[in-house]
């Protein structure tokens, strides 16, 4: 046992001092009742694939066990870390960010899972906002509690202007009210949080069109109405770019009522022009 921990803190150290640079990357820093502290980083790059990158620092813990104090991890697997090839400290994404004028549906990255562990709750986390509030790539980046697929609970934007970090308690109910997916690993409940990289386009998808003069509230609240100033037929297309409801712009509302929080593409048309705007609805 003695030499498995030598080992593997002997590959992260040696890991960290030849790691490659990504484009992009930043740390969650979290901290428990009593004080301890523990950080994951995230980020992204070109290079990067979707499992242990050594070029990057990378090293898989899967197989460490669980800390008594505070400890965190980051996965790629939706809410059983059975399910997950990989828990590290770091973890590179591949690169998502595209030019604004491109005309593109799905503007976020690839989901990374955070998994975490203390005897003393409640949990803080947190980011420095002022990376994502001055990085269009990065800006809507978002915190959330996922419970299947993309099937979203509650969002925090990293970009947001305000704050800065949540707070988890003990029964895993995090600060926007929703309740944190977790499974047991021996005898630890292992609560996790899910993060995905967003990019900011404040004026749509197709930046030569002004035809749509504003929308309000933008993030929206699922059974709410929208306040789009212009009149037409809309279309409001999922993740994976299918129509999941469309109409006529009515009194210049539309309701919004989806199966699922998440990212949704708002797709106004006036007089043969569209206009493609990014909706968050929570």
């Amino acid at each position: 046992m003695k030499k498995w921990i030598f080992y593997t803190l002997f590959t992260f150290i040696l890991g960290n001092c030849f790691a490659q640079t990504p484009e992009f990357e930043f740390q969650l820093y979290f901290e428990d009742a009593v004080g301890n502290k523990d950080t994951v980083t995230l980020g992204y790059d070109a290079l990067a694939t979707d499992s242990i990158d050594a070029a990057f620092g990378e090293v898989n813990i899967l197989n460490q066990p669980w800390g008594n104090g505070l400890d965190v991890r980051v996965g790629k697997s939706h809410f059983m870390s059975n399910n997950s090839s990989f828990l590290a400290k770091k973890q590179i994404l591949k690169s998502f960010c595209i030019p604004p004028s491109t005309n593109y549906i799905n503007n976020f990255s690839e989901e990374a899972t955070i998994h975490f562990y203390t005897s003393n709750y409640p949990i803080r986390v947190m980011w420095d906002k002022n990376l994502f509030n001055n990085d269009p790539c990065v800006k809507m980046s978002i915190i959330y509690s996922e419970f299947h697929g993309f099937d979203t609970g509650g969002y925090m934007l990293l970009g947001n202007p305000v704050h800065d970090s949540i707070i988890i308690d003990s029964t895993l109910v995090n600060v926007m009210g929703y309740t944190l997916e977790s499974y047991m690993d021996t005898m630890k409940r292992i609560g996790i949080l899910n993060f995905r990289f967003a990019q900011d386009n404040p004026l749509g998808l197709s930046d030569d069109m002004a035809i749509v003069r504003s929308i309000y509230p933008n993030p929206i609240l699922n059974g709410s109405i929208l306040t789009i100033n212009t009149v037409g037929s809309y279309q409001i297309l999922n993740e994976l770019g299918a129509i999941v409801q469309e109409g006529m712009i009515s009194e210049n509302t539309i309701p919004i009522n989806m199966n699922h929080s998440g990212f949704y593409i708002l797709n106004v048309k006036n007089n043969n022009k569209n206009k493609k705007i990014k909706l968050i609805v929570k």
